[in-house]
């Protein structure tokens, strides 16, 4: 039994236990009930309701087409990364290896107070911001996380001989803080640093 609710933009179908919310712009909605659906037949439904799409229409239906997104997800955030599974754990290497790993394993690590979808301070907002918004992929390490890594904004201080943060570090290398990210963006100096 199939029974649609209307709500303000979606509408809810239920089908035998099992509820789908389809957006309120479609005209229509094709629904077969498979006993034991296998690749193959649902591979054939699918191509048989294209192609009868296609006729009635003369095109392919909406979302069916390269470059269209409408079922793709918002892409989602790296997490940020924990240098120790807690403040309980006792290190087998010192925190300094770990860093110099961490900074030589990845391209561009920076090194913010908060995380990468919640900054803390504005000059860590900042640099997301332009790490972001220049495509840039990277890495980010929160240094008021005291429960999984915990001295490492005394120990980063030391091993890259900078006294504030963000850090920036890329292939291994500290590019510096906020405001030498700034400059570098305002020059468009950024390009070059991250293509080598």
């Amino acid at each position: 039994m199939t029974s649609v609710h209307a709500l303000e933009h979606f509408r809810l179908v239920t089908l035998a236990q099992n509820e789908f919310w389809i957006d309120k712009s479609f005209k229509q909605v094709a629904i077969a009930d498979e006993e034991t659906p296998d690749k193959t037949a649902l591979t054939n439904a699918w191509k048989s309701w294209m192609e009868e799409h296609i006729e009635a229409t003369g095109k392919a239906p909406p979302g069916n087409v390269a470059g269209n997104y409408t079922w793709v997800g918002a892409p989602q955030r790296p997490q940020d990364l924990r240098l120790t599974p807690g403040r309980h754990v006792q290190l087998t290497v010192p925190l300094e290896q770990l860093i110099d790993r961490l900074v030589k394993e990845n391209k561009v690590v920076a090194f913010i107070k908060g995380s990468r979808s919640a900054p803390q301070c504005g000059f860590s907002q900042r640099v997301v911001g332009i790490l972001e918004g220049h495509g840039v992929d990277f890495v980010t390490v929160d240094v008021l996380d005291e429960e999984h890594n915990p001295g490492l904004r005394e120990t980063l201080k030391s091993y890259s001989n900078w006294p504030t943060f963000p850090q920036i570090f890329v292939g291994g290398e500290l590019v510096g803080g906020c405001d030498i990210l700034s400059s570098m963006a305002e020059k468009g100096e950024l390009a070059a640093l991250f293509q080598n």
